[in-house]
């Protein structure tokens, strides 16, 4: 297990999964999840340079307005870890607004219970620097739409920032957690804790959201 202290606030950038693993390679670090650029650049895209520093909000607010509050903290799943004490709903996407309030669930990852990886980000200075408390076996419940799944975690791991490994397909419905590392540092921080979970049960009954 790995003690949590007090630590800052990482920006996670993030997009959805394929983009990121295709990208990750040419987009290099961010202070977030996922490599820089992985949330605009698909694999094969043309690279736009930037535009000079001075006209990059202006563009930017033309170009791509900001998405709806109701689209972007939509509730996903209701996430409870009992041995840490989590109780927290998750909404969907992992962009800064909605990881500013709580854990997010990353686009095109799988639903709780489904085949393939589930991924759940969340910044080390809220519900999910209690993260490094877990341990081996502890179970983790998600409340979906669909129903409650039931996760055993089966493994703790520190990677890189650049690492996306933790966000490749899986042909097992696994559950991944993710937040900044360590938790002490301050600015930044270089790696990423990896809480890893095996579906054990498909409906623990407890009900949905």
């Amino acid at each position: 297990a790995f003690p949590p202290a007090a630590g800052t606030t990482d920006r996670l950038e993030t997009s959805d999964r394929s983009a990121a693993a295709s990208t990750a390679a040419a987009a290099g670090p961010t202070a977030g999840v996922l490599p820089a650029g992985a949330a605009t650049r698909a694999a094969g895209s043309r690279v736009v340079p930037a535009p000079p520093r001075n006209e990059r909000n202006t563009s930017r607010r033309a170009r791509a307005p900001a998405r709806p509050a109701s689209v972007r903290r939509s509730p996903v799943a209701r996430l409870l870890i009992p041995t840490v004490g989590i109780d927290i709903v998750v909404a969907a996407g992992t962009d800064d607004d909605t990881l500013r309030l709580g854990p997010g669930h990353m686009t095109g990852s799988a639903l709780p219970g489904e085949n393939d990886n589930c991924i759940i980000a969340g910044h080390r200075d809220g519900p999910f620097r209690r993260l490094g408390k877990l341990e081996v076996g502890d179970e983790v419940e998600v409340r979906g739409e669909s129903g409650p799944a039931l996760y055993r975690v089966s493994s703790i791991d520190i990677v890189h920032k650049t690492d996306t490994s933790p966000l490749d397909p899986s042909e097992d419905p696994i559950l991944t957690l993710i937040t900044c590392y360590p938790f002490n540092h301050v600015g930044p921080a270089p790696n990423r804790l990896i809480v890893r979970g095996a579906l054990v049960e498909d409906d623990p009954g407890s009900g949905s959201l």
